[in-house]
């Protein structure tokens, strides 16, 4: 599965790396997606390497979406990146997926997120 995921790569829209840790059944997910790179094909790509994992796997979603993730409505001036943050949210809570990064990363912004399946 590893080496599907790493096939999935789309250089700009959603660069994916993935590695298995075989000790504790746990898979390492970290992906970036350029300023420049599409948003729906990143999260179209994001959507499919998730739907290879059933409800008991235990996945390691690491990554830099390049869009600001908690941000008070006075500081961000573009509300399509901060509603894109919000979809994005969305998409891997439905799929059970949870947030473990909840304090900025950079410049007062949450910009890089972890994101986990399963309960710590």
């Amino acid at each position: 599965m590893v080496e599907r995921i790493n096939s999935m790569s789309i250089e700009f829209d959603c660069e994916v790396a993935a590695a298995q840790l075989y000790n504790c059944n746990e898979v390492i997910i970290a992906l970036y997606r350029s300023p420049s790179g599409s948003f729906e094909m990143m999260l179209e790509n994001l959507e499919a390497i998730i739907g290879m994992f059933d409800s008991s796997s235990r996945v390691i979603l690491c990554e830099d979406f390049n869009f600001k993730f908690e941000l008070a409505s006075c500081d961000y001036k573009n509300r399509d990146l901060h509603e894109k943050a919000a979809e994005l949210c969305h998409m891997l809570s439905s799929c059970g997926f949870r947030r473990t990064i909840l304090e900025p990363t950079g410049g007062g912004n949450c910009v890089d997120n972890i994101f986990i399946n399963f309960s710590t």
